[in-house]
C-alpha cells in the first residue's frame, strides 16, 4: 500500500508586531540588509572601473596630436587646439603640434602667433628648413614690420637658396623706401624661382622704381607673354609706358590700351584708374580724369598719388571739394611719409636709439602697437638709463599705452 505523500512545511511568516503595518516591517529589514547592498554596489562599481582602466590606453603626446587632427577634420577646431596643447604639454620639442596649431591660427587671422608658434618650433629644432622665411612673411602680413624685418634677415643669413626668404626680405625693404635693396633681395628671388609669375611682376615693378625701368619692361612683356596675371602685366606696362616710357620717350597712347586691357578683367582695379586718371589730368581731359579718380577713391585703398591727383583737379576744378581732398592729402602724407622714412633709417642703421623712438612714436601713431613696444624695449634693454625709453616702456608694460594687435601697415 502506497503511503501518502504529504507536501514539506513551509517556513513559518513570522508575525507583525501588534499595531505595525507589513510595509513598515518590511521597511524595518531593509534598512537592517542596507549596509549590505551598499558594500555589494561598492565593490560591483571598482570591479567595473578596474575593467575600464584595464582597457583604457592612457593619453600620450603621439594620440594627442592625430586625435587632433581627427577633430579637425570633423571640423572641431577648438577641440583640435585643446588636442595640440595637450600633446604639446607632454612633449613640447614634437614639431608637429606647433606646425598644426600655426596653420589654424593663420587661417582664423592671427597672423603674429602663428608666426609666434613657428618660432617655437625653431627653438627646439633650429635647423629646420623654410621655417624664418614663413614667419618673416606672416610678421609683414600682420603689420609687424620691424619684427619681419628682423626675421626677414636672419632667414637670408640662414638659407641664401630660398627664394621665400628673398621675397620677403624685398618686400619689407619696399615698406622702407629701399627701392635699390629691394630690387636686389626680389632680383636674386627671381634668381632662384624664374617660374613664379607674380614674383617676377613684384620684382619689375620694384625694378622700375629702383632706377631700372626698360630692364622692368622686358620682365612684363615676357610675362605677359604668359598671360598668368593679366590684370597686374597690364597695368604694370601701361605704369611704365605712362611713367617713364619706351627709352625714354613716354607713351600714353599705348599706355591707355594696356590700362584698358587690365580693366577688361578687373574693372575696378585701383591701381589702373588711378594711373588712367593721372594721363587724362595731364591731357587737360578734366571730366575723364574725375570718373576714373573717383572710382578709384571709392575702391581704396587710396594712395599719395591718388590723392595728390583729386587735389589738383579739384583746384582746376574749382571743386568744393578741394578742401577736403587737400585735408585727406595731408593726414595721409603726415601718416606714412614719416613713418618711410624713419623705417628706411632703421633699415640703414637698426642700432640708432634715437631714430627707434621715433619710430615707436610713428608706428603707435598708426595703430602698430606691437611694432612699437617692440623698438621701445629694446632701446630700453640696450640702454637702461634712458628716460624717454623707460617712462615709455613703464607706460606700456602697465596697459597706459596699449599694446594690442596692429591695424595698418
Amino acid at each position: 500500500m502506497a503511503s501518502k505523500l504529504t507536501p514539506p512545511a513551509s517556513k513559518p511568516v513570522p508575525a507583525t508586531p501588534a499595531g505595525e503595518s507589513l510595509f513598515q516591517a518590511i521597511g524595518k529589514r531593509l534598512k537592517r540588509r542596507l549596509p549590505i547592498l551598499i558594500a555589494a554596489i561598492g565593490t560591483l562599481a571598482v570591479v567595473a572601473g578596474g575593467v575600464n582602466i584595464y582597457r583604457h590606453r592612457p593619453m600620450t603626446a603621439e594620440r594627442y596630436y592625430w586625435q587632433g587632427v581627427e577633430h579637425l577634420k570633423e571640423g572641431s577646431t577648438a577641440f583640435a587646439m585643446l588636442d595640440w596643447q595637450n600633446a604639446v604639454r607632454l612633449n613640447n620639442k614634437d614639431p608637429r603640434p606647433y606646425l598644426a596649431m600655426s596653420e589654424v591660427e593663420e587661417r582664423g587671422g592671427n597672423l603674429g602667433r602663428a608666426a609666434d608658434l613657428l618660432g617655437t618650433v625653431l627653438y627646439y629644432h633650429p635647423k629646420h628648413l623654410h621655417l624664418q622665411c614663413r614667419r618673416a612673411q606672416l610678421y609683414g602680413m600682420a603689420n609687424r614690420f620691424e619684427m619681419a624685418l628682423n626675421v626677414a634677415q636672419d632667414g637670408v643669413a640662414i638659407e641664401p637658396n630660398c627664394p621665400a626668404a628673398f621675397n620677403a626680405y624685398g618686400m619689407l625693404l619696399e615698406k622702407a623706401g629701399d627701392y635699390a635693396g629691394a630690387a636686389v633681395a626680389l632680383g636674386r628671388a627671381h634668381t632662384l624661382l624664374p617660374s613664379d609669375h607674380a614674383l617676377a611682376l613684384d620684382y619689375a615693378r620694384i625694378l622700375a622704381l629702383s632706377g631700372k625701368p626698360q630692364d622692368a619692361l622686358g620682365i612684363v612683356e615676357a610675362e605677359l607673354a604668359t598671360d598668368k596675371f593679366p590684370v597686374q602685366a597690364h597695368y604694370l606696362e601701361g605704369w611704365i609706358l605712362s611713367e617713364y616710357g619706351r627709352a625714354g620717350k613716354i607713351d600714353d597712347k599705348n599706355a591707355i590700351i594696356h590700362f584698358g586691357l587690365a580693366l577688361v578683367n578687373n574693372p575696378e582695379h585701383t591701381q589702373t584708374l588711378t594711373q588712367l586718371g593721372r594721363i587724362y589730368l595731364r591731357r587737360n581731359n578734366l571730366h575723364g580724369a574725375q570718373i576714373e579718380l573717383e572710382r578709384a577713391f571709392k575702391n581704396g585703398p587710396a594712395s599719395l598719388e591718388l590723392v595728390d591727383a583729386l587735389v589738383e583737379l579739384y583746384d582746376r576744378l574749382n571743386s568744393p571739394l578741394l578742401i577736403q581732398a587737400q585735408q585727406t592729402n595731408e593726414q595721409l602724407k603726415a601718416a606714412l611719409i614719416p613713418l618711410r622714412d624713419l623705417r628706411h633709417r632703421y633699415v640703414q642703421n637698426p642700432n640708432d636709439l634715437n631714430n627707434n623712438m621715433k619710430l615707436a612714436d610713428a608706428e603707435l601713431g598708426v595703430g602698430n602697437t606691437y611694432d612699437a613696444f617692440d623698438l621701445v624695449r629694446m632701446v630700453h634693454e640696450k640702454d637702461p638709463g634712458r628716460k624717454d625709453a623707460a617712462d615709455k616702456y613703464t607706460e606700456m608694460t602697465t596697459g597706459k599705452v596699449p599694446t594690442g594687435p596692429n591695424k595698418s601697415s
